[in-house]
């Protein structure tokens, strides 16, 4: 049975049927190439961050311990370490803004990414970048794409 079919055969209130007009199907293939452009836009700069910035060794100097709200024991925290790292003998310092299930200790040795036009602009790991992931573009562009497509058949 064909996507359209259930979508024809569903029952509206009053004894009607639902009709999907082509429109519809429009608009989900034109979210689709908005979320494709969106998502290619985002995996270049992802790219050109990785490319451009430059690793270095920081070091913990406090770790922030925090619990969820539903973890009512305090069996699971979560740890936000602050970050040393020096740039042409400047020293930069940042607080992770998301916390790790990791245990970080205060002197440890850790890998951060750094912008080395603007040092404070810092993400926490080697392959870490500070945008958001195209992932969930391309995803979203396959499923509208599917969904159009279906309406139309």
């Amino acid at each position: 049975m064909h996507f359209t079919s259930i979508l024809y055969a569903m029952s509206m209130p009053g004894g009607g049927t639902l009709e999907v007009s082509p429109s519809v199907s429009i608009l989900f293939i034109a979210l689709a190439g908005a979320c494709l452009v969106a998502g290619f836009y985002w995996a270049n700069r992802r790219r050109e961050w990785l490319a451009q910035s430059v690793v270095a060794q920081g070091t913990v100097v406090d770790v922030l311990k925090k619990h969820a709200r539903d973890d009512q024991r305090g069996l699971n925290p979560f740890y936000f370490p602050k970050v040393t790292f020096s740039v042409n003998g400047k020293r930069f310092e940042k607080q992770a803004e998301e916390g790790t299930e990791k245990a970080f200790r205060v002197g440890e040795t850790v890998p951060v990414r750094y912008n080395p036009t603007n040092p404070s602009e810092m993400v926490f790991g080697p392959q870490s970048v500070p945008m958001m992931n195209p992932k969930a573009f391309f995803i979203v562009s396959c499923l509208s794409l599917l969904l159009g497509a279906a309406i139309l058949l």
